[in-house]
């Protein structure tokens, strides 16, 4: 899914006096040379359309010695203060990896470890080089270049030149106009742009559209409304009630199978009086239907400016026309596969573990497998999904010494696209050959041998399971997951998220029930029975980029009856992104994404009245 990496920045810390970056209780840092192996920092810019402009995957590196384990990571836009916008935890390999937005170019970055208060420096005072061309400069320099060019902040965004737009103008009575104009094949026209009225006394009584002469319906209250800074700080000066949300949104839903068309004819009705837009096919842009270029192109047009209340409204508008176009992608998928090893042709198990971006560790899981006797005893049938095409080649390559180190046998299959943690899953079980299946992250280690025979036992005498899981603990001990619920929050009005019991939390479990029934579980580890997870559809492929469909199975599931249990006393380890902070970071393209799908989700939950029974707040 990524097309290309291009490396902006790959630099050593270099420190100009004697206070610690990391605080200044931290000196130790400062006397390691870079010789000697002081911090590293990389910067890589992330060009992809499953990313927006602003996105920078950022690892640290720190000597071992140090000892930190949490890093907090802080960005000054240019008001003098700084903002905490995420929380790194050290992963597997002692390094600390986020994906970092830069809504404009920073004053300042600030990190530091959340256990220590010292002064922190600020990338001001920080001088850093290029590896290639020697060149020294401000790093504030450097990331102000490299981000130059990214969106403005939420809700000011000066997307359009006012003056540029395609509009209707009636001095001191109306002004209408069409910035952009998308056609999205088999589903319709996006329009974008803004209205307004001076002294309010006109308002839109309808919209009609035409495309070569066949009229489109179109809904007034489908229309929905935006800031637009650029427009207010453009008429301002001539209208002095002039108001900041003008912006409009709306998606006219057209079905008809069209190769091209000539014009697209748009007609406003101000009560008796109409006016009309005419725009050429030049004009409009056509975009595939595919909701990760959609959602991409809404977020930039508009959804970065819609103020967190109105979210499901513009939510409601775009699912009512995609959401029966956007699922089973999968089905239509004839995987190739591989053997490395004689792989079980009759296994009671069969483990499913995705493959996107990183392969590396696929090893780690093997070296941890190979010690345990039911991988030994070949019950287990071990099914790897390689969902990245750009990984193929580099996979199959490492799989061949890979095999050879750990003798244990496995199972690669892949395909020529990326069909999301969704897609991946509903892929590797219909292949699976195993009564029951397990369900895999590929950043899941276990802590100890024999986790599978446990869940296999356990799920044995719970009749009434649907899902066993165990918990999962990050790499420093504290829980990631024991279980979860699904909360609506004040900071975005009617959607709901899914919260983790005791997330982050050092907790000693010794004193917990062997099984606890929970309200939802995270797709991270799941074992079940194959029947089951064919019986409900698997996971739902209308979600984007891997947000929900873990939740939805699990109300898939409740509507059979089945119930769900976390097992306190077995525990893996889970290298989860710690980058996101879905309910309070700031507004970006996969934030945006993440709401739309909390949208989806949210609207089954209350369609199937299940709230009350996802909505437990307290585990035990």
């Amino acid at each position: 899914m990524i097309k290309s990496f291009f490396k902006i920045l790959l630099f050593r810390f270099l420190f100009l006096d004697t206070v610690a970056f990391y605080g200044k209780d931290l000196k130790k840092l400062v006397s390691v040379s870079r010789e000697d192996g002081g911090a590293t920092l990389v910067f890589e810019r992330l060009l992809s359309r499953c990313f927006s402009r602003g996105d920078f995957l950022l690892k640290i590196t720190l000597p071992p010695h140090t000892g930190i384990r949490l890093l907090k990571l802080s960005i000054d836009y240019g008001s003098g203060s700084f903002e905490e916008v995420h929380q790194i935890h050290l992963n597997l390999f002692g390094r600390f990896d986020t994906v970092v937005h830069f809504e404009r170019p920073p004053a300042g970055i600030k990190i530091c470890p959340v256990e220590t208060s010292g002064k922190d420096i600020s990338i001001e005072r920080l001088v850093i080089k290029r590896l290639k061309g020697g060149e020294v400069q401000s790093a504030k320099e450097t990331i102000s270049s490299a981000v130059s060019a990214f969106p403005a902040e939420e809700g000011s965004a000066a997307v359009f030149d006012p003056q540029k737009s395609k509009a209707v103008h009636l001095p001191d009575r109306f002004h209408f106009a069409v910035d952009k104009c998308l056609y999205v094949p088999d589903v319709g026209f996006m329009v974008v742009g803004w209205f307004f009225s001076p002294s309010s006394r006109m308002s839109i009584t309808a919209l009609r559209f035409s495309v070569d002469g066949r009229e489109i319906s179109s809904d007034l209250n489908k229309m929905v409304r935006f800031k637009r800074k650029d427009v207010y700080e453009n008429y301002k000066d001539i209208y002095r009630n002039m108001e900041i949300d003008t912006g409009y949104f709306m998606l006219i839903p057209f079905k008809d199978k069209i190769d091209g068309f000539n014009r697209l004819n748009l007609e406003i009705f101000l009560g008796e009086e109409s006016h009309s837009l005419e725009m050429s096919k030049q004009e409009v842009e056509k975009i595939p239907l595919d909701m990760r270029i959609v959602l991409n192109k809404t977020y930039e047009l508009c959804g970065h400016a819609v103020s967190r209340i109105k979210l499901p409204h513009l939510f409601e508008v775009m699912h009512e026309v995609f959401s029966s176009k956007n699922t089973g992608f999968s089905e239509n998928i004839a995987p190739e596969y591989r053997n490395f090893g004689m792989v079980s042709d009759d296994p009671e198990i069969s483990l499913i573990i995705p493959l996107y971006g990183r392969f590396d560790f696929l090893k780690h899981q093997l070296a941890h497998f190979c010690r345990d006797r039911i991988f030994k005893d070949r019950r287990i049938e071990i099914i790897y999904v390689i969902d990245d095409p750009q990984i193929i080649e580099d996979t199959l390559n490492s799989c061949e010494w890979i095999y050879r180190l750990f003798a244990l046998p496995f199972r690669l299959v892949w395909y020529n696209r990326n069909l999301g943690f969704a897609g991946a899953n509903n892929v590797g079980v219909k292949i699976a050959k195993g009564k029951y299946v397990v369900l895999m992250n590929s950043d899941v280690i276990p802590k100890e041998s024999g986790w599978i025979e446990k869940l296999h036992a356990k799920f044995s005498d719970l009749p009434d399971a649907g899902v066993v899981a165990p918990t999962l603990l990050y790499f420093d001990g504290t829980i990631q997951h024991v279980g979860m619920y699904s909360s609506f929050r004040p900071e975005y009005p009617g959607l709901l998220f899914n919260l983790h019991y005791y997330k982050g939390m050092f907790l000693d479990l010794s004193d917990f029930p062997e099984h606890i029934e929970v309200p939802l579980l995270t797709g991270a580890l799941m074992f079940l029975r194959k029947d089951d997870y064919l019986k409900v559809g698997g996971f739902d492929e209308s979600f984007v980029f891997g947000d929900f469909e873990d939740s939805d199975f699990c109300l898939k599931m409740k509507k059979l009856g089945y119930k769900f249990y976390i097992l306190p006393h077995v525990q893996l380890y889970h290298l989860e992104r710690q980058s996101q902070n879905l309910i309070t970071q700031s507004m970006n393209y996969r934030h945006f994404v993440t709401l739309y799908n909390s949208y989806i989700y949210t609207k089954r939950v209350l369609e199937n009245g299940l709230l009350e029974e996802i909505n437990r707040e307290v585990l035990v």
